[in-house]
């Protein structure tokens, strides 16, 4: 892999270049901060939550305003409904090349999620930092911190209703966390065109369709490059990775999801998209295969991989109404949503 000094002029290039794109513009309900496992750093999230319930046609304000309070003491303490203030919550992770900030780009995604799933979701869209100068494992490890953070919150979320999704390389995060943390700790995975398999040379990707514009192999080596670099095996964790050093961090699952061998952590509910176009797809969908084969091997499940042919990397990020890439977006999101109600 190529040394710091190489890749950080290449990253600070790729960041010029796109600021001459439009800037990214997010409308969350509350942005927050909330503590990293480092000393003096936090954590940027947008919260995006559900609107509030309607009432019922039927029954105006005022019949509610004027109840007894003792008629609510004669009746059976059996059947009263459980607390349903608890809000499932579903983890987002952007996508970035580990280097691009993104953060915000899947705004339209996360509120779709609040309007259109019926238990009244709430999702939390993270900032993680970038490489190269914050190379593996801290991206994943900004992310593992949300989780607790949402898992301290017991008396606002539902910890047993904790989903998580991303899109590129924050699908590559949301995948390779829903393999190793406890079994059902999640209860769901929506993953966008994630990179599964770092094993594999950039260069040897190749994607299904031979149409469109696929992502070239020079700028994946200098995404996984400034991901990767400076790793030393520190941070190894016993089972999850084979080899030291840069050497052995692409065999190390947490990086290469796809050489797990053990799929049991998944959750029962996992959705897998790929692009036709897209370099990265027959990875992931060798991996979403893997995990439903496994799953239907375990009983009740639902374990979807869906390929959107006609379609390229982010291709959701730049759809046009009125155009196969759009109905494709609509579709790919319709799914989502049924994956998490």
């Amino acid at each position: 892999m190529p040394p710091y000094f190489i890749l950080k002029p290449i990253a600070f290039m790729l960041r010029l270049l796109r600021k001459l794109l439009p800037a990214i513009r997010s409308f969350p309900d509350e942005v927050k901060s909330i503590p990293s496992r480092d000393a003096g750093r936090s954590i940027k999230i947008h919260i995006y939550r559900p609107p509030p319930p309607s009432l019922p046609p039927s029954l105006p304000p005022c019949d509610l305003e004027a109840s007894n309070p003792l008629d609510s003491q004669d009746q059976d303490q059996d059947h009263k409904a459980p607390p349903s203030h608890l809000s499932p919550v579903h983890l987002n992770l952007c996508g970035s090349g580990f280097v691009m900030p993104g953060h915000g780009l899947d705004d339209a995604f996360c509120r779709r999620l609040t309007t259109s799933v019926p238990s009244g979701l709430t999702i939390i869209d993270i900032e993680y930092r970038l490489s190269p100068e914050n190379p593996f494992p801290a991206a994943l490890h900004d992310a593992e911190d949300v989780l607790r953070w949402v898992q301290s919150q017991p008396e606002t979320y539902d910890a047993a209703r904790i989903s998580i999704g991303g899109f590129s390389a924050g699908g590559a995060l949301a995948v390779s966390l829903a393999g190793h943390m406890p079994k059902d700790t999640f209860s769901a995975l929506v993953a966008f065109y994630p990179a599964c398999d770092a094993s594999v040379s950039p260069f040897r990707k190749k994607a299904p369709e031979e149409e469109g514009r696929p992502l070239p192999g020079w700028l994946l080596w200098v995404f996984q490059g400034c991901y990767l670099s400076g790793f030393a095996g520190k941070d190894k964790v016993e089972g999850v990775g084979e080899g030291e050093g840069e050497d052995g961090v692409v065999h190390d699952t947490r990086v290469s999801p796809a050489l797990m061998r053990d799929l049991s952590r998944f959750p029962n509910r996992c959705l897998f998209v790929t692009a036709g176009q897209c370099s990265l797809a027959g990875e992931a969908e060798g991996l979403g295969e893997r995990v439903k084969a496994w799953k239907e091997g375990e009983g009740e499940s639902r374990v979807v991989v869906q390929r959107m042919q006609g379609c390229g990397h982010a291709w959701d990020k730049f759809a046009k109404d009125g155009t196969v890439q759009w109905e494709m977006k609509e579709r790919a999101y319709a799914m989502a949503v049924e994956m998490l109600t």
